[in-house]
């Protein structure tokens, strides 16, 4: 599994994403696995807060924070231009673009020269 410590101010989270997390939020939101990447792709402003929770959720179970709580969060970090939503982001693409071991899956692999 995928994971990322970040922190918003004096608060670190441990942010761990992989098929649990995505199952989660694809549960909760009632939405199937196309129209979540369809949807990150095209309104990541309203899915990336919802991952991120989900992701702190599985990270760290027991600290209680609510999803309206990781939005604050992500609005006092900058909102858009959160470094740590940045950081979150970043990690997860690459995390969908690897194989279950780390290396790049056959199709994103660059052709030996």
């Amino acid at each position: 599994m995928n994971k990322v410590v970040l922190k918003f101010g004096d608060l670190e989270f441990t942010a761990k994403f992989g098929l649990a997390t995505i199952g989660n939020l694809l549960k909760k939101e009632s939405l199937s696995l196309q129209e979540f990447f369809s949807m990150f792709e095209s309104n990541i402003a309203y899915i990336a807060p919802k991952l991120l929770f989900h992701a702190i959720k599985k990270g760290d179970p027991a600290k209680e924070i609510t999803e309206e709580q990781v939005e604050d969060l992500i609005d006092e970090d900058g909102g858009f231009n959160s470094p740590q939503l940045s950081v979150f982001i970043t990690a997860f693409g690459k995390s969908i673009k690897t194989d279950n071991v780390g290396k790049p899956n056959p199709a994103t692999r660059k052709p030996k020269k």
